[in-house]
C-alpha cells in the first residue's frame, strides 16, 4: 500500500463510483474517462489506485465489498469520521480487493472496517459441500480479531450444471 494516497485517494474513489454508475452507458463511460486521463493521467499514483479500483470492479469485488463497506460507514457515521484513519482503513480494503488473489488471509480489521473475504475456490466444491477449510478459515480468524464483522464469501469460477 502507498503512503502517498492520501491526496488522490478520495477522488478517485469517488471517481470509481461514477465509473461504476456508468458501465450501463458506454460511450459516456468512455468519454468520461478520457478526460479523468486527460486531468489525472500524469500521475504515477492514479493510475496505481485506479488500476487497483479496475482490478476490483472486474471482480465485482469493488461493488460487492469496497463500496458496501462505504456505504455501510458513511451511513453509519456521516460526516463523524476521523477522516485519516478512514482513508487509511479504505486504502487498506482497496488493496485486498484488488489483490484477494495472492493474499492468504483477505483482511481488514480495524474501527470503521472490520472484515474479512473467504475465497471459496470452485462453487462446485461449496455445493458438494467441501467446506470444512473455510469454516476453519472463519474461526481462525474470528478468534484472532474477535472485533470482526463481516464475512465475504466469494469464488472463483462458475457453477455450472449439466443436463441430459
Amino acid at each position: 500500500m502507498n503512503p502517498r494516497w492520501g491526496r488522490f485517494f478520495p477522488r478517485l474513489v469517488s471517481i470509481g463510483v461514477i465509473e461504476n454508475i456508468l458501465r450501463s452507458h458506454p460511450p459516456i463511460l468512455n468519454r468520461f474517462r478520457k478526460l479523468i486521463d486527460e486531468v489525472y493521467g500524469w500521475n504515477g499514483e492514479y493510475k496505481e489506485i485506479l488500476s487497483m479500483i479496475t482490478k476490483a470492479d472486474d471482480t465485482s469485488l469493488y461493488k460487492h465489498v469496497f463500496l458496501y463497506e462505504l456505504r455501510r460507514i458513511l451511513s453509519r457515521f456521516g460526516a463523524r469520521v476521523n477522516r485519516d484513519k478512514l482513508i487509511y482503513k479504505l486504502k487498506e480494503l482497496l488493496y485486498v480487493v484488488a489483490n484477494l488473489e495472492s493474499l492468504d488471509a483477505p483482511k481488514v480489521c480495524g474501527y470503521y472496517v472490520s472484515a474479512t473475504i473467504v475465497r471459496a475456490g470452485k462453487l462446485m466444491k461449496v455445493a458438494l459441500q467441501h467446506w470444512k477449510p473455510y469454516i476453519q478459515y472463519i474461526k481462525n480468524i474470528s478468534r484472532n480479531y474477535p472485533n470482526l464483522q463481516r464475512v465475504y464469501v466469494v469464488s472463483a469460477g462458475g457453477f455450472h450444471l449439466k443436463s441430459r
